[in-house]
């Protein structure tokens, strides 16, 4: 019986650590911006998002941009409060709507200011990424960065993937699923009763 109360405790400790995991998702990304007049630019980087009933509650990243280098993300939340579709503007004059939904739907998107911690309207540039509604991703890169300005408006695909789980994470998982492979086979070897 110890060995069996043991078994569920190592299950509920394994479970319970990977659906706290379960509420934090990391997306790494790719793809390319457009400059204006002409021109291109490379983007990669990845963001983590605290996500709760569906929606990035916060989150923070990278961006490299050619030419420019590594910059911080932070994503940009409904200003008013709630979930609902909101707009915000860049630095660059430009309007950009938004929201929170995790993985970014086509109503809005992710929307993160690059290059601060604490977004304000207006004066950041933004980096907003949303679902085309077949499975595959675009992007806007709006506003003026390190002298270059950047505007995307219609959008340029981009690749959405999700991260590979940490090494702790995995260890977890493979944790959680050893303790209910234990109780199984505990409740296996100590015999099984029916109900009359």
């Amino acid at each position: 019986m110890k060995w069996t109360t043991l078994g569920a405790a190592i299950a509920i400790f394994g479970c319970t650590t990977l659906a706290a995991q379960a509420s934090t998702v990391t997306d790494d990304f790719s793809g390319t911006a457009l400059e204006f007049p002409s021109g291109s630019a490379p983007i990669s980087g990845s963001f983590s998002l605290d996500v709760s009933g569906g929606q990035a509650i916060s989150g923070t990243g990278t961006i490299n941009i050619a030419g420019i280098g590594p910059e911080i993300l932070t994503l940009v939340t409904n200003p008013m409060g709630g979930t609902s579709p909101f707009v915000f503007s860049s630095n660059g004059g430009d309007n950009i709507q938004a929201d929170t939904a995790v993985p970014p739907d086509t109503v809005g998107g992710l929307l993160f200011a690059i290059g601060t911690t604490t977004p304000v309207s207006g004066q950041d540039v933004l980096f907003n990424v949303f679902a085309n509604g077949n499975g595959t991703f675009s992007e806007v890169l709006d506003g003026t960065l390190d002298g270059i300005r950047f505007f995307d408006n219609n959008g340029s695909a981009v690749t959405l993937t999700a991260a590979v789980p940490e090494p702790s994470t995995w260890a977890m998982m493979v944790l959680g699923f050893f303790g209910l492979g234990f109780v199984a086979y505990r409740r296996k070897s100590e015999g099984s009763f029916r109900l009359a």
